[in-house]
């Protein structure tokens, strides 16, 4: 039962019979019935029981789904058992299926899917069952939610399971537990197999749903902490909220688990930390209690860790949890399983058990650990073992894990025991691949492995042998290898260098080869079941002088060799040395170039996101030529690995002026209210969301005795507004956080406002002035109107007027013209294609509105709404001049509009209104829009972006026909198994990610970021914000979410660098101006580019000359276009292995050289 689960780490079966195989739920294959399948009903329409198609040829069942509605096939009621474990598992597949997700298990413990993909996959997962007994009859699921399409099940099995924790002495650590030394952690696991169930966990009554605990009033979670077998110290909590409607979540603690203590509550979204009463301390273990209170109580936890200081020896130990099902078949044999081992390619494998033969004679038997799948033998590790009747005795079996993927593990104890483990030993400890390299020292082993390998720092040594180091590049490329150290002792002072590379007189200089060493950081909350909770690779580091390599570990080194354009093509050979107090060894390195060179600028597009303000801030840089140099280092980093960001010119704007028209911005300019003359200034605010003002953008120089500022006012009601001085300094930067805001009490009279200031910041030289029309607040929830006429700046000596127009007269419009200033923006983004070789940019236009799926903002320009018919003659001249400046410079096949992010159905009329301008008035402007065709958007955008599952949708060929273009992008989605950007998955997925793109005929890769490392949402506080070496994941921040809420988006999205280490935690003592720390996936992307430039190069290769090939050579070198199954079949369905696809690239650059013979 549960409650022995989490006192004991192992488990007495005898406790507790189960039968081998058995399976709860009635005709899980779902082969019997007539008009239905026996034990299943349809809880709604859109289903089918479909008698052919399923995983093994026979039937299966469907749910179907338009995008608003839920359906399922519900299982005849289980009986389950309280406080107890179960296993649920099936397959699933899905046909044209996206949005929403696929749903299963009993209502108490629902999980969602996601939209599976079009292949039949495994899922399965753990749950634990609540003490509410009105629960525990209830059906089994299996349906969706919200999804458009049809998602098939089949193989539905349920099972009660027990758990097997990590030994720790006579206690233990199960999933998501871990000590460092004297302190104990918690983080619960809840998006993991074992979804609700820790070994903390002690008894609940609250529902359950994929990732988090769902509370109504009375409902109750309860953990107990034993710090893994020693007396509690000291506590601390973190509770986050989600999701919150009402009610109130209140924390209670307790040494005993009896007389409990108020410590904390929830009541709102969000995360609250607690730090327990010392009274509580020390105590054997610790009881926390998550309790729904306040009715109407109707919130959501989806974060819950514990940490504390325990008492005895320090241990470092991470915890880990098995489910394993038993038969026994001889009861007075009793078996305690106390630990299955670390079931992975090269760790601590070794089953112990305790056996107690109370059978009175002699038992002479084999313990045995049997791996099996289907489609191979079994692999069986066994030992001899004698039990003399009466007494107990441990007895350890070790085994090997012959593979990564999903296994089943028996262990049996002769006939009378059997113990099964559904095992999935994750892609990441696959230890197939790599080479030793021939290096004889007793101190270390080196070996070699492809860049396309994630290595873990804990594995076996490879089992093939290798002769040197070797790579294939063409000219003009850059390609890399690992190298790994594996030292026997620790080694100090350990430097990786490269020779020179020589072919005959040819040399690829060592200045031209870059030796990195691969960083790891910490991943302890998985992005999805691709993960694993281990150290990552993912940062390549510079190399330091003080480098230390611990024993027993591997410590790849990444070899990354650029050759030059001119480099003549041969085999180039040169030698690296690794180094270290005591050691010296070397093993040769071959890099053979092929006879052709890649351009300097590549062809598939890209578009990633870049926010300097966030390196900036991390670097510590204030002053302008600081903020460029770093700047640059960024954009060299970004350019060389073939990434175009959104906006290349950051500290290089353009500008435009309007002649004719009044220099204030915002607002509008009224005849209808005025105190003077012939207008007034108009400034609304009705946003609840935003501060809306009017603003005099022309650097206002401040005069030696001050500024008298008058002016008349009125407001629709009375409300204060703000007359706001924004400091320039001398080179014309803001100088943030020194504001003069003026407070103007207004009135529906006119009034007469006047003042004079003289009292500047130390460093400003100029100034600008901002009228806002309800104040400045954060979010910006006042609103309300103002008027301004007979405005005037002077100098408060001479009586010199400073601004032009606070006369607020009436202008021509149709005499208005735009005046751009391009000249610092056109020398910037010169610079962006010319040495950085970025090949796209996203052009900001003001006017349309904008936003996303969450929040948008209506579109203005120049003050006047759409509806006034100033709005669009002036936007009208404004793109017009956009686009023929671009056309005039020869960028504007590379400029795309990017103004609104992954619309919802609601936002599509909006979403149309702003493309029908773009289109009017620039037609010749990209019109790019994240979102998969839709019927009610054709005609809008003419470069569409969806998510990689949602390209393939019906039009896709029609609007090809019609001339739209094509990109894709990933995010937080999709997950696996399909490609992703996260730290946590398999090598080869951003660099087949290309040669899917090339496959489905896309032309272009977008990523929302790249420097993504902090969330201002899960890090609220600005003076710490995350350290992205420490904390991997990357956290929600922004759509609604309350600060402090740690919501996670995937560990690395949006995260392609890092700091340098120097600013790792965004509080250097003073500026960092080192580069940035390129990510393993941003060099895995790079690769992938130069891959995508192979097939460009042999497709138009191929069409000039092709005509000097046979028929035969013809067909062969075509077929080489097309994506090899054994690189991608399906965008679910792609190698972990680089070698296919290295194979491939080798072909298709000696195709390329053979036509370039021709």
């Amino acid at each position: 039962m549960m409650h022995q689960a989490y006192c004991w780490f192992f488990v007495c079966v005898a406790a507790s019979t189960l039968e081998a195989q058995v399976n709860l739920l009635t005709n899980g294959h779902f082969e019997a019935g007539e008009k239905s399948p026996v034990g299943w009903s349809l809880g709604k329409a859109g289903g089918d029981w479909v008698r052919e198609g399923g995983i093994d040829g026979g039937a299966c069942v469907s749910v179907s789904g338009d995008g608003t509605a839920d359906n399922a096939w519900l299982s005849d009621p289980v009986t389950f058992q309280p406080n107890h474990l179960y296993r649920f598992s099936f397959v699933a597949r899905a046909e044209e299926a996206g949005g929403g997700t696929a749903v299963c298990g009993p209502s108490f413990a629902n999980v969602d899917l996601g939209v599976p993909g079009k292949t039949w996959r495994l899922y399965e997962h753990v749950f634990a069952t609540p003490l509410r007994k009105d629960l525990l009859t209830a059906p089994v699921r299996l349906g969706q939610w919200q999804m458009k399409g049809r998602v098939f099940f089949d193989a539905v099995r349920l099972a009660p399971v027990l758990a097997v924790h990590a030994p720790l002495g006579e206690s233990a650590l199960g999933e998501g537990e871990r000590r460092e030394g004297r302190r104990y952690l918690f983080d619960a696991q809840l998006g993991g197999d074992g979804r609700n169930h820790s070994r903390p966990l002690l008894a609940f009554t609250a529902g359950f749903n994929s990732d988090r605990w769902c509370f109504s009033e009375g409902n109750f979670v309860t953990y107990r902490h034993d710090g893994g077998g020693q007396s509690m110290l000291n506590g601390s909590l973190e509770v986050s909220s989600g999701y919150y409607v009402s009610g109130r979540l209140s924390i209670d603690a307790s040494k005993d688990g009896k007389e409990w203590e108020h410590v904390g509550q929830l009541t709102n979204s969000g995360t609250v930390k607690i730090d327990l009463p010392a009274a509580l301390f020390p105590a054997e273990a610790l009881w926390v209690r998550l309790r729904g209170v306040k009715p109407p109580c109707n919130l959501q936890v989806n974060g819950y860790r514990f940490e504390g200081d325990v008492g005895g020896e320090p241990v470092t130990l991470a915890g880990a949890t098995r489910y394993i099902e038993t038969e026994i078949r001889r009861p007075r044999v009793r078996v305690q399983v106390r630990g299955l081992g670390d079931a992975l390619p090269g760790g601590a494998n070794q089953v112990d058990l305790r056996v107690q033969n109370a059978t009175g004679a002699p038992l002479d038997t084999q313990a045995r650990v049997i791996f099996s799948r289907p489609g191979e033998p079994p692999h069986t590790n066994a030992v001899a073992v004698n039990f003399p009747g009466g007494g107990a005795f441990d007895i350890q079996v070790p085994y090997g894990v012959p593979g990564v993927g999903q296994w089943q593990m028996a262990v049996e104890v002769g006939d009378a025991f059997t113990a099964r483990s559904s095992v999935h030993v994750p892609e990441f400890y696959d230890d197939s691949y790599g080479e030793l390299l021939p290096v004889s020292h007793p101190s270390l082993n080196l070996w070699r492995a492809s860049s396309g390998w994630k290595i873990p720092e804990y594995r076996a040594l490879p089992r093939q042998i290798a002769k040197a180091l070797s790579l294939r590049l063409a000219a003009n490329e850059m390609e890399a290898l690992q190298l790994v150290v594996a030292p026997n002792v620790a080694l100090t002072n350990v430097t990786v260098s490269v020779s020179d590379l020589r072919y005959g007189a040819h040399v690829i200089a060592a200045s031209q080869i870059q030796v990195l060493r691969v960083g790891y950081v910490p991943v302890t909350r998985k992005t999805d079941r691709t993960g694993t909770l281990a150290n990552w690779p993912d940062p390549l580091l510079p190399q330091t002088a003080a480098t230390i390599l611990a024993a027993g570990r591997h410590h790849p080194f990444w070899i990354c060799v650029k050759a030059p354009r001119e480099a003549a093509p041969g085999i180039y050979r040169g030698t690296v040395t690794v180094q270290a107090d005591g050691v010296s060894v070397s093993a040769g390195l071959n890099a053979e170039v092929y006879g052709f060179a890649l351009p300097d600028t590549l062809t598939c597009e890209t578009a990633f996101g870049f926010n300097p303000s966030t390196v900036w801030r991390y670097h510590g840089v204030r002053e302008p030529e600081q903020r460029r140099a770093v700047l640059d280092t960024y954009l060299h980093a970004l350019g060389e690995h073939g990434i175009s960001i959104y906006n290349p010119a950051p500290m290089d704007g353009w500008s435009v002026s309007w002649t004719g028209m009044n220099p204030w911005q915002g607002g509008r300019l009224v005849t209808d209210v005025k105190s003077e003359g012939q207008g007034a200034l108009q400034v609304v605010d009705d946003s609840p969301q935003h501060n809306v003002g009017a603003r005099y953008a022309q650097a206002v120089a401040l005069p030696a005795k001050g500024f008298k500022i008058a002016f008349k006012h009125r407001t629709d009601v009375p409300h204060p507004f703000l007359f706001s001085i924004n400091y320039l300094k001398a080179d014309g930067s803001w100088m943030p956080g020194c504001n003069t805001d003026i407070t103007v009490n207004g009135a529906p009279e006119w009034q007469r406002f006047e003042t004079v200031h003289a009292a500047f910041p130390a460093e400003a030289t100029a100034c600008q002035f901002t009228l806002y029309a309800a104040g400045y607040q954060e979010p910006g929830s006042a609103t309300g109107t103002v008027w301004i006429d007979a405005l005037s700046v002077t100098d408060a000596e001479t009586g010199k007027e400073l601004v032009a127009g606070g006369g607020f007269e009436p202008v021509d419009i149709a005499a208005v013209e735009p005046v751009f200033d391009w000249t610092r923006w056109d020398t910037a983004m010169e610079r962006a294609f010319e040495v950085h070789r970025f090949n796209t940019f996203s052009m900001h236009v003001d006017g349309l509105g904008g936003g996303t799926f969450h929040e948008r903002y209506e579109p203005t320009f120049m003050g006047y709404p759409e509806s006034a018919p100033e709005y669009d003659i002036l936007l009208g001249k404004y793109l017009r001049g956009i686009e023929a400046h671009l056309k005039q410079k020869g960028w504007l096949d590379k400029a795309f509009v990017y103004w609104f992010d992954e619309p919802d159905p609601k936002d599509y009329a909006f979403v149309m209104n702003g493309f029908a301008k773009l289109k009017r008035h620039a037609p010749g402007l990209r019109r790019m829009l994240t979102e998969q065709i839709e019927n009610e958007l054709v005609g809008g955008p003419n470069l569409w972006c969806p998510l990689t599952p949602s390209l393939n949708v019906a039009g896709l060929e029609e609007r090809r026909a019609a001339g739209d273009q094509f990109w894709w992008y990933v995010c937080c989605g999709p997950v696996a198994p399909y490609a992703t950007e996260f730290i946590d998955h398999p090598g080869t997925e951003m660099r087949v990610w290309l040669w899917q793109t090339w496959a489905e005929r896309v032309t272009g890769i977008l990523i929302w970021d790249t420097v993504y490392w902090t969330s201002g949402t899960a890090y609220p506080d600005q003076e710490n914000p995350q350290n992205p070496y420490l904390d991997p994941m990357s956290w929600v921040s922004g759509y609604g979410v309350a600060p402090g809420t740690k919501q996670p988006w995937g560990n690395g999205d949006g995260r392609f660098l890092y700091p340098p280490l120097a600013a790792a935690d965004g509080k250097p003592a003073a500026p960092v101006l080192d580069a940035p720390v390129v990510s393993y996936r941003l060099a895995m992307l790079r690769d992938g580019l130069e891959d995508y430039e192979y097939f460009v190069m042999l497709k138009r290769l191929l069409a000039e000359k092709g005509g000097t090939l046979t028929p035969r050579e013809c067909e062969n070198v075509s077929a080489l276009l097309t994506v090899p199954a054994d690189v991608s079949a399906s965008l679910t369905s792609f190698t972990r292995d680089p070698a296919p696809l290295e194979t491939h690239r080798d072909k298709l650059a000696r195709a390329i050289v053979m036509l370039l013979k021709r």
